[in-house]
């Protein structure tokens, strides 16, 4: 067993002897304490290296996260975006419902007032002609108005005196109805009541 030892032994440093001689003729470094000095070097800028290129990892991966809590940060207001863009088209929406249903409204009253004011006018024109056949005095009202005619401001005004003179023609018809009434009761005729 010792010789065992001894032979792996000498395996060992033939191997490391057949590197070594590898490494001297790439290296062109043929003295070995400047081959582990050089070796040594460039095991600590490897390490060096090595150090920088997790930096480098670590950044990237820091980067990465970043990145990530952008395009989060970018979908969210997206999705904002969209859900105030829906809650703008829905307030559109409604004023646009709104506006359509005062529209039809405007229209209606429009159609009422019309026929309000045809209603009007001919209630007018009723009023100045039956003021002109019970041969109202125009005067009153030309001292107080002038002469503008039957309007919706003097409209009550045009049926005082309308209803003024309805009375006293009524008092003069009831005067001559009894009056009439009497004559006749006299020569025994019949009586109107």
């Amino acid at each position: 067993m010792p010789q065992r030892k001894a032979e792996k032994a000498e395996e060992a440093i033939t191997t490391y002897e057949q590197a070594f001689e590898k490494i001297r003729e790439v290296t062109s470094i043929q003295d070995t304490d400047n081959l582990v000095k050089r070796f040594i070097e460039v095991e600590d800028q490897n390490f060096a290296l090595f150090n920088y290129v997790n930096e480098l990892n670590n950044s990237i991966e820091t980067i990465q996260e970043q990145i990530n809590t952008v395009k989060d940060d970018i979908n969210k207001f997206k999705m904002e975006s969209v859900d105030l863009e829906n809650e703008r088209k829905k307030i559109l929406d409604d004023l646009e419902e709104k506006l359509n249903s005062t529209t039809n409204m405007k229209e209606v009253f429009d159609h009422k007032y019309e026929g309000t004011m045809r209603t009007l006018d001919q209630l007018k024109s009723g009023i100045d002609s039956l003021f002109n056949k019970i041969n109202c005095d125009r005067s009153p009202i030309v001292e107080m108005l002038g002469e503008s005619g039957v309007t919706e401001t003097n409209m009550m005004q045009y049926l005082g005196i309308v209803e003024q003179r309805t009375n006293e023609l009524l008092q003069l018809f009831a005067y001559h109805r009894d009056n009439w009434n009497a004559a006749h009761c006299k020569r025994g005729r019949l009586t109107i009541a």
